[in-house]
C-alpha cells in the first residue's frame, strides 16, 4: 500500500482503573452456593486490581485473585440466581471458588 505508515494502526493499552470506592472498601453480602448462610463484608482491591480481598464481621480476611473471578454484574438490580431469590440477595460477583459476593451498590 504506498503511502502507508508503519506502527499507526498499533494498540495502545491503558492502565486498569480501579474505583475510589473498591480501594477503600465497599460494603458487600458473601455467601456460598451449598448454604443460604449470609455474611456482611467489606470488599476491596489493590491500587492496581490484581487481588479482590475482604474482611468479615469476625475480623478474618481472604484474598481471591481478580483472574478466578468468573461473572460480574452491575446496576442496582443484578439479576439473582433462583436460590438466592428466594432469600432476596441481588447477585454482584460470581467467583469460580464458588463464593458469590453481593451489594446492592453499583460498581462503577
Amino acid at each position: 500500500m504506498a503511502g502507508a505508515q508503519p506502527g499507526v494502526h498499533a494498540l495502545q493499552l491503558q492502565p486498569v482503573r480501579v474505583s475510589d470506592g473498591l480501594k477503600k472498601g465497599t460494603k458487600f453480602v458473601k455467601w456460598d452456593d451449598d448454604s443460604t448462610v449470609v455474611t456482611p463484608i467489606i470488599l476491596k482491591t489493590d491500587p492496581q486490581g490484581f487481588f479482590f480481598y475482604w474482611t468479615d464481621q469476625n475480623k478474618e480476611t481472604e484474598l481471591l485473585d481478580t483472574s478466578l473471578v468468573k461473572d460480574a454484574r452491575c446496576g442496582k438490580h443484578a439479576r439473582a440466581p433462583k436460590l438466592l431469590l428466594e432469600i432476596g440477595i441481588s447477585v454482584k460477583f460470581s467467583i469460580s471458588s464458588k463464593k458469590e459476593v453481593s451489594s446492592p451498590l453499583s460498581l462503577q
